[in-house]
Protein backbone atom coordinates (compact mmCIF):
# COMPACT_ATOMS: atom_id res chain seq x y z
CA UNK A 1 0.00 0.00 0.00
CA UNK A 2 2.84 2.38 0.81
CA UNK A 3 4.54 1.46 -2.45
CA UNK A 4 1.36 2.40 -4.32
CA UNK A 5 1.28 5.80 -2.62
CA UNK A 6 4.92 6.36 -3.54
CA UNK A 7 4.40 5.40 -7.18
CA UNK A 8 1.16 7.34 -7.61
CA UNK A 9 2.78 10.75 -8.24
CA UNK A 10 5.04 9.13 -10.82
CA UNK A 11 2.08 7.53 -12.59
CA UNK A 12 -0.04 10.69 -12.41
CA UNK A 13 2.19 13.75 -12.83
CA UNK A 14 0.86 17.25 -12.15
CA UNK A 15 -0.45 18.71 -15.39
CA UNK A 16 -1.81 21.90 -13.92
CA UNK A 17 0.45 24.08 -11.83
CA UNK A 18 -2.35 26.36 -10.63
CA UNK A 19 -4.42 23.58 -9.03
CA UNK A 20 -4.92 23.66 -5.32
CA UNK A 21 -3.09 21.34 -2.96
CA UNK A 22 -6.30 19.64 -1.85
CA UNK A 23 -7.37 18.93 -5.41
CA UNK A 24 -4.00 17.29 -6.12
CA UNK A 25 -4.40 15.05 -3.08
CA UNK A 26 -7.97 13.97 -3.88
CA UNK A 27 -7.11 11.09 -6.25
CA UNK A 28 -4.81 9.28 -3.80
CA UNK A 29 -7.39 9.67 -1.02
CA UNK A 30 -10.14 8.21 -3.19
CA UNK A 31 -7.92 5.31 -4.24
CA UNK A 32 -6.92 4.53 -0.66
CA UNK A 33 -10.57 4.71 0.43
CA UNK A 34 -11.54 2.31 -2.37
CA UNK A 35 -8.76 -0.07 -1.40
CA UNK A 36 -9.78 -0.04 2.26
CA UNK A 37 -13.44 -0.55 1.30
CA UNK A 38 -12.55 -3.61 -0.79
CA UNK A 39 -10.41 -5.03 2.02
CA UNK A 40 -13.19 -4.59 4.59
CA UNK A 41 -15.74 -6.10 2.20
CA UNK A 42 -13.53 -9.14 1.61
CA UNK A 43 -12.95 -9.54 5.34
CA UNK A 44 -16.70 -9.33 6.01
CA UNK A 45 -17.48 -12.03 3.43
CA UNK A 46 -14.74 -14.23 4.83
CA UNK A 47 -16.08 -13.83 8.39
CA UNK A 48 -19.66 -14.57 7.29
CA UNK A 49 -18.47 -17.72 5.55
CA UNK A 50 -16.57 -18.85 8.66
CA UNK A 51 -19.56 -18.20 10.94
CA UNK A 52 -21.86 -19.93 8.44
CA UNK A 53 -19.72 -23.08 8.55
CA UNK A 54 -19.31 -22.95 12.34
CA UNK A 55 -23.08 -22.80 12.89
CA UNK A 56 -23.61 -25.82 10.65
CA UNK A 57 -26.01 -24.12 8.25
CA UNK A 58 -26.58 -25.67 4.81
CA UNK A 59 -24.89 -24.24 1.74
CA UNK A 60 -26.32 -21.11 0.18
CA UNK A 61 -27.37 -22.86 -3.03
CA UNK A 62 -29.35 -25.43 -1.05
CA UNK A 63 -31.10 -22.67 0.92
CA UNK A 64 -32.02 -20.90 -2.33
CA UNK A 65 -33.52 -24.12 -3.69
CA UNK A 66 -35.52 -24.57 -0.48
CA UNK A 67 -36.74 -20.96 -0.69
CA UNK A 68 -37.83 -21.41 -4.31
CA UNK A 69 -39.72 -24.55 -3.27
CA UNK A 70 -41.85 -22.66 -0.75
CA UNK A 71 -45.36 -21.50 -1.54
CA UNK A 72 -45.75 -18.03 -2.98
CA UNK A 73 -47.44 -16.54 0.10
CA UNK A 74 -44.58 -17.79 2.30
CA UNK A 75 -42.01 -16.23 -0.04
CA UNK A 76 -43.88 -12.91 0.03
CA UNK A 77 -44.09 -13.06 3.81
CA UNK A 78 -40.35 -13.64 3.97
CA UNK A 79 -39.72 -10.68 1.63
CA UNK A 80 -41.92 -8.40 3.75
CA UNK A 81 -40.26 -9.58 6.97
CA UNK A 82 -36.82 -8.82 5.49
CA UNK A 83 -38.00 -5.40 4.33
CA UNK A 84 -39.39 -4.62 7.79
CA UNK A 85 -36.11 -5.68 9.37
CA UNK A 86 -34.07 -3.47 7.02
CA UNK A 87 -36.44 -0.56 7.61
CA UNK A 88 -36.27 -0.98 11.39
CA UNK A 89 -32.47 -1.17 11.22
CA UNK A 90 -32.33 2.04 9.16
CA UNK A 91 -34.59 3.84 11.62
CA UNK A 92 -32.47 2.56 14.50
CA UNK A 93 -29.29 3.84 12.85
CA UNK A 94 -30.89 7.23 12.23
CA UNK A 95 -32.00 7.41 15.86
CA UNK A 96 -28.50 6.52 17.04
CA UNK A 97 -26.90 9.15 14.82
CA UNK A 98 -29.35 11.91 15.69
Amino acid sequence: MVLGLVLLPVLMPDREETGSYLLKQMVPLVLVALLIYLLVLGLAFWLVQRFWEAMGLPELGEMVLQFNGMRLWLQLGFYFACFALVLATGVGVLMAVL
